[in-house]
Order: structure tokens, then C-alpha cells, then sequence
């Protein structure tokens, strides 16, 4: 700071960054404790979220199981009557609801046995031996769901649902194949339409880290690398709950986890972090311009105190420095205040008086010789 600056601008920029540094201070803790309970609170809610509609999706899709699992029971004895099974399969229309892709049973071999809609030319074909829900009912011989595959007979995703009917021994009979449009689900196609506040949103990932459901359309069958989502590699070694996480498309957030039960599907939901934080930047950003008015106002208070403070002293000091011009009374300083500035005033002018009695008796002896 300069020396030629004078006292009160001294000591008011002095208080008024002490007084800034204050109060960045007690915003900076404040912060700090609103940001780590608002995400506590943020995180306890999707967690919550995200387990709630698991619970809701494992629901639907055990009940559309078991759907299937009953018209397979009710039917196993029509397995060796291909044209009774198909017949049976034209007359469950309270199973269209839920497969509204149709139904197949297939052999072993993968051969068509009956089919609804019913395609003649299909029948007695082979699905190809490597779709998902072939596979993986073959080799399990247990009720799997599988991903969304392109079926030849639409032009959009659709899943399959599978029950596995056995032999006796426990060799596979027959399989029994209930398909669902993805998008037209009212379940799945409506999780893909839902949002968490204004930009969130809900993802289902396979096994296989391929997108199930995702409000981009685009993006289903998309695989998810590793390495590209530190949530969803978490998630695939077994983490539930809710984390700060970058998606694959470098776009932060908070995203929560949920493995489902009746499917060997991940639940996912995330948040943009700049949404879910929000109340708090905003409060920031109120609390900043509040900040800089306080500091505008309390610097003019403050410089307006000093001046009131400082003006005695002030005028003393202007005094002393031109008392060499001034003479007689002139020489005396009237400070009207009764403090400190107002004592040494006195004593200035005790002291001055002192010195004008004492020069004035030399100038007297001085005139006698």
C-alpha cells in the first residue's frame, strides 16, 4: 500500500477485505455443507427411486412369466400334436396383451412347431440357432428374457420370453416363446418415456452391456465399452446405489443402479449433475450478488464512519503542518470532539501556548538590550 495514502482510506480497505474475506469464508463452509447434505438427500432419493421401479419391473415381468409359464403347463400334452398346439395358440387372445409380437413353440432343433400369427410358410423352418433366447433356454433349461433382437417379421426391437418344456429325464422338449414389441410395451417403451426432473432419465443394460431401454431409440442395441461408464463397470461387479458417474458420451451426472431379478438386466437411472444441483448454484449465484452489494454498501458505510472518525485528526494534522504561517490565536486548533483527537488537541494547544509565553518573554529581553 502506498505511504502517501492516507489513513482512512488505509484502514477502510483494510476492514473492507477483512470483512470480504469473512464472509468468503462463511460462504465457502456453507457450501460445502449444503452440497454434501443436498447430495446426500439427492442420493437417498434415486437410490430409493431406482429400487422402487426394479421391484415394480421384476413384478411385471414374473407375472408375464407366469403367463406363459401357464399356457405352457395347460399345453404340454399338445406338443405332439403340432396342429392342436397351433389351434391353441390361435385361441389365447388373453395372452395377445401381453405378447403383442406374437407366440412360437419350437423343438429342441429349433424348429417351428406352431406360431401366432400364424405363417404357414413358417412352419417347420428353423429360427437361427444363435438368437439369444434360443441359446440360452437350451443351455439352462430355465425361463429366460432376453435382450431386444430385430425379429424378420418387424421392423422394430422386440423381446422374447421364454418357458422350457421338459421331458421327464429333464431334457428339453420344447420351448415356448412369447414376444413383446420393446417400444410398444407399456412397461419398457413407458420407462424409456419417463424423466427424472426436466433431463433424467431410466436405461436397462444386458448382460451383455447392450442398452435395452434408452429414450434415444437410436441407441438400443448399442453396447456400452468397458472403460467408458466407471458406474456401469461398478455396477456389472456388483455395486447398487447412486454415484457421481461420467456416461460414456462424457456427460456428468449422478446415476443409480439396481440389478433385476427376474432378468439379467441392470436398471439404471442418471441426472445431469447441472439439474441436480441447481437449487444450489443457484443459491450461490444469489448469495455472490448479495455478497458484492453487501461489500459496496458496507465499504461506502465504512469510508463514510472513518471520514466522521478521521475528520479531527485530519484537521489537526493540516493544522500542525502550516502553524508556521499562522499567528497569535491562529495558532491554536479548536477541536470540538471529547475523545482521544480531542485530548491531544488540548495538549497541542496547552504545549503551543506554552512555547508562544516563552518566546514572547526572550523577544521581550532580546528588546531591552
Amino acid at each position: 500500500m502506498p505511504f502517501n495514502t492516507s489513513l482512512k482510506a488505509k484502514i477502510s480497505l483494510i476492514f473492507t477485505i477483512l470483512g470480504l474475506a469473512i464472509l468468503c469464508t462463511i460462504a465457502a463452509l456453507t457450501y460445502h455443507y449444503s452440497h454434501t447434505e443436498l447430495k446426500k438427500s439427492i442420493t437417498a432419493q434415486q437410490t430409493a427411486l431406482v429400487n422402487a421401479i426394479a421391484q415394480q419391473l421384476d413384478g411385471r415381468l414374473e407375472l408375464i412369466h407366469e403367463q406363459l409359464k401357464r399356457f405352457a403347463a395347460l399345453n404340454t400334452k399338445l406338443i405332439d400334436h403340432p396342429d392342436l398346439l397351433q389351434r391353441q395358440l390361435d385361441e389365447e387372445e388373453d395372452l395377445r396383451v401381453y405378447f403383442n409380437a406374437g407366440m412360437l413353440v419350437v423343438d429342441p432343433n429349433g424348429k417351428i412347431m406352431a406360431e401366432y400369427p400364424f405363417h404357414r410358410e413358417r412352419i417347420g423352418t428353423t429360427i437361427p440357432r444363435d438368437q439369444e433366447y434360443f441359446k440360452e433356454t437350451l443351455a439352462g433349461k430355465k425361463p429366460y428374457i432376453s435382450s431386444p433382437y430385430k425379429d424378420s417379421l418387424f421392423r422394430e426391437p422386440v423381446i422374447a420370453f421364454t418357458i422350457p418344456i421338459l421331458n421327464g429325464d429333464g431334457t428339453l422338449r420344447a420351448i415356448v416363446v412369447g414376444r413383446q414389441k420393446l417400444w410398444n410395451s407399456k412397461f419398457l417403451g413407458g420407462l424409456a418415456d419417463a424423466r427424472i426432473g426436466r433431463t433424467g432419465y431410466f436405461v436397462i443394460i444386458d448382460k451383455h452391456r447392450n442398452l435395452v431401454v434408452h429414450p434415444d431409440k437410436n441407441r438400443i442395441y448399442e453396447r456400452i465399452k468397458e472403460g467408458s461408464n466407471q458406474g456401469l463397470d461398478l455396477a456389472f461387479k456388483g455395486f447398487e446405489g447412486t454415484m457421481e458417474n461420467t456416461t460414456s458420451r462424457g456427460v456428468k451426472g449422478l446415476s443409480s443402479y439396481k440389478r433385476l431379478s427376474a432378468a439379467p438386466w441392470i436398471l439404471g437411472t442418471f441426472y445431469p449433475i447441472n439439474e441436480a444441483y441447481q437449487p444450489l448454484n443457484t443459491a450461490v449465484f444469489y448469495f455472490l450478488l448479495i455478497l458484492v452489494g453487501a461489500g459496496v454498501v458496507s465499504a461506502l458505510i465504512l469510508r463514510y464512519t472513518m471520514q466522521r472518525i478521521t475528520a479531527p485528526l485530519i484537521k489537526l494534522t493540516e493544522h500542525v503542518v502550516t502553524i508556521d504561517t499562522k499567528q497569535g490565536k491562529d495558532r491554536l486548533v479548536s477541536i470540538g470532539s471529547r475523545d482521544e483527537i480531542g485530548k491531544l488537541a488540548h495538549v497541542f494547544n496547552t504545549l503551543i501556548q506554552k512555547i508562544d509565553d516563552h518566546q514572547g518573554k526572550i523577544d521581550e529581553e532580546i528588546s531591552f538590550i
